[in-house]
């Protein structure tokens, strides 16, 4: 979703060590749960709701899909804020440990958190029809 910022790789070039580069993950989580934070409160869409309505024809863009999109974004800055704590606990760890959590780990739970949160949108917009239709 993002890319380093020039100031990020600024700072890694001149301190690049190996102590440094384990903080790389961490200043890329706190980068994206910034973006997802802020995005509630500044514009008048979270990130997510941006994200799905390129996908979402205009009529189906309910207010229940508006606040569902707010509550994944604040799930998703949930995710980023244990994440990023937890990346910055294995900096102090094994070099094993740290790449397995930052290597494999890390990748895994967010694909979980994505095919969960799929699962969830499928099952939840299909409620909603039905509760639509029922009306």
């Amino acid at each position: 979703i993002s890319t380093p910022t020039f100031s990020n790789k600024l700072a890694f070039a001149i301190l690049e060590t190996r102590e440094t580069t384990r903080f790389t993950p961490i200043c890329f989580t706190r980068s994206e749960q910034s973006k997802f934070f802020s995005s509630l409160f500044v514009g008048e869409k979270s990130i997510i709701e941006r994200l799905a309505s390129l996908s979402v024809k205009k009529e189906e863009q309910t207010p229940f899909f508006k606040k569902y999109c707010t509550n994944v974004t604040k799930v998703w800055c949930l995710f980023f804020v244990v994440n990023g704590g937890i990346s910055f606990t294995t900096v102090f760890m094994d070099t094993q440990i740290w790449t397995l959590y930052n290597g494999v780990i890390s990748y895994i739970l967010m694909g979980l958190l994505f095919t969960l949160e799929y699962i969830a949108r499928i099952y939840l917009r299909k409620k909603d029809v039905d509760l639509k239709n029922n009306l």
